[in-house]
């Protein structure tokens, strides 16, 4: 496995609830305990909002997570009512009065995808459904063969000579 598979796997078992496959992954040499995913959740935001698992975000930290580094991970714990996992991480080093700012950015990010995307959406369903659907390829082709000999065939004289 490389780098992101072994990653992103452990943040997949995390959200699933196979907390022994995350621990396997864990042991392996590519494993980051620092790993941010793509949609922005670290291993530490992950395990803390997943399920109320003190020893798994215990054994982040011993890996090398930084509570402190990571305020989603206090704040997902406490909305998801997690409060071992509150007591772990505040027990290492998480500030209790840091807003969750990172959640804060990705939500902005949200809105700002919404925005960008809702008017595309909506142009894209206006055009399906108020515009007749275009011919394809090779049905043009056939009507632009057939109307092209129509012409030409106009243009030729009883003599046999075309018209200029």
């Amino acid at each position: 496995m490389d780098y992101y598979t072994v990653n992103s796997n452990f943040i997949s078992d995390i959200h699933q609830g196979y907390t022994e496959d995350a621990k396997k992954l864990m042991e392996h040499e590519l494993f980051d305990a620092n790993f941010v995913g793509e949609s922005g959740s670290s291993h530490l935001v992950a395990v803390a909002a997943a399920r109320d698992n003190p020893k798994m975000i215990k054994a982040l930290i011993d890996k090398g997570a930084e509570p402190k580094n990571e305020p989603d991970a206090l704040f997902m714990a406490a909305h998801w009512g997690n409060l071992g996992n509150m007591a772990m991480l505040i027990d290492n080093g998480a500030d209790v009065h840091l807003k969750a700012v990172a959640l804060k950015t990705n939500n902005e990010k949200a809105k700002d995808w919404a925005e960008k995307y809702i008017n595309s959406i909506e142009m894209n369903n206006k055009l399906n459904t108020e515009l007749k659907e275009k011919d394809s390829y090779e049905e043009m082709m056939k009507k632009l063969g057939v109307e092209h000999k129509a012409k030409q065939e106009q243009t030729i004289t009883r003599a046999g000579r075309t018209k200029m």
